[in-house]
């Protein structure tokens, strides 16, 4: 499994598939390992293919990247920030089969996996089927790793219809959303009095936090008893603070930053609704599969969110939760109002949440990665992906 990073918290969903594959003996393959004691390497290897001592600083990374972006370069995108040392004692290995996260990566890595006659799937989450397809070095750059991948995996069916577009077959596209522990997530005691409102995720232009808090002012407004707590941390972080100021809010309103798991469980187990705007900004990047909603319904949360992206898949619109329009704050604000001021309809869209998210089971997601994985694999049988195909279909 190769992947930019492994133990980033956003990211719990590639942990999950590494600890979870038991048909195949893994390795991941990252620039950096964070957050060990969070993420141990149980039962799989870590391989940091560029030693932390050679890790060019961030601020040389952000040089680099801002200077392709004004030059607009043609070239390809280099594949040279691999330590070799490190590449040529993973490929003393020999793998069965490759699984790559992010188009980014396979950017890099596809042609070297092809040479070493290294089967592959790309795993696409999220930006890299949106924000990244509007830029055409990028589009011209992933075409041999699309050509040349043994499986497609897509967590959004507008990933799917972007690669269709693209020439790929939609045989080998596979629709596999992470899904969700079940039994790590446990609905808590609803507030009868007041309601506690819960966002988690990073502050960023995606996930709108502007227009969650403008909707929560409106809300508090009517029900001074209202909390939101808000966990994570990001670029949009003191505009945030600076926006709860000005709509005095204020004790109202907890930043808790980033938290571990734990946290963020105990986090959901305490709070009556979920709340997450998201959007398309300027920069087209869009969601993948929102892990934190999922498991907010999986803590028996009714969900207050947008139209956008996979989210009506998590989200039954007056089942589970209610769904507004992006950049509708005042609907959002309205939908919010209604729950708070109603424990009964909470609970039932609560329970109906936790009974729709574990359509997608994270054990029985990860089994059917497991069967994708092997049927690329020659003289492995494709009975597996098969019926993944079969779901995707019915699925779309």
């Amino acid at each position: 499994m190769i992947a930019p990073a492994l133990g980033v918290p956003s990211e719990v969903w590639l942990y999950r598939q590494a600890s979870m594959i038991d048909s195949l003996n893994v390795e991941v393959l990252c620039y950096r390992h964070h957050h060990r004691a969070d993420y141990p390497a149980n039962g799989f290897r870590v391989v940091e293919l560029y030693p932390a001592d050679r890790l060019v600083s961030r601020a040389w990374r952000r040089l680099k990247r801002a200077m392709r972006k004004r030059l607009m370069s043609t070239s390809p995108v280099s594949q040279h920030d691999i330590d070799p040392a490190s590449w040529d004692r993973v490929m003393a290995g020999r793998f069965d089969t490759c699984l790559i996260h992010y188009g980014t990566m396979a950017i890099k890595f596809a042609g070297r996996l092809s040479e070493a006659k290294i089967p592959y799937a790309i795993h696409f989450n999220g930006f890299d089927l949106s924000e990244k397809v509007l830029e055409p070095d990028y589009v011209r750059q992933i075409q041999p790793a699309l050509q040349s991948a043994a499986a497609l995996i897509v967590v959004a069916h507008y990933m799917r219809d972007w690669l269709i577009e693209q020439g790929v077959a939609p045989a080998r596209i596979h629709y596999l959303p992470y899904g969700v522990p079940l039994e790590q997530f446990q609905p808590g005691a609803d507030h009868q009095s007041g309601c506690r409102f819960l966002m988690v995720g990073r502050l960023t232009a995606k996930k709108a936090p502007q227009a969650t808090l403008r909707a929560f002012a409106k809300c508090h407004h009517q029900f001074p008893e209202t909390h939101l707590r808000i966990v994570g941390d990001g670029p949009l972080l003191g505009e945030c603070q600076q926006l709860v100021e000005e709509l005095h809010l204020g004790a109202a309103v907890d930043f808790l930053g980033s938290q571990p798991a734990d946290v963020v469980r105990q986090e959901l187990s305490a709070a009556d609704v979920f709340v997450q705007h998201s959007l398309t900004p300027d920069s087209g990047d869009r969601e993948g599969w929102p892990v934190a909603i999922a498991e907010a319904a999986a803590s028996g949360l009714p969900i207050v969110s947008t139209r956008h992206a996979s989210i009506p898949e998590q989200v039954l619109d007056t089942e589970t939760g209610f769904l507004v329009e992006e950049q509708d704050w005042q609907a959002m604000a309205n939908r919010m109002v209604q729950l708070a001021q109603d424990p009964a309809l909470r609970r039932a869209m609560g329970a109906r949440a936790r009974q729709h998210i574990a359509t997608w089971s994270t054990v029985d997601q990860v089994h059917k990665l497991q069967q994708i994985l092997l049927s690329t694999i020659p003289g492995q049988t494709d009975q597996g992906a098969g019926q993944n195909k079969a779901e995707t279909d019915q699925s779309s």
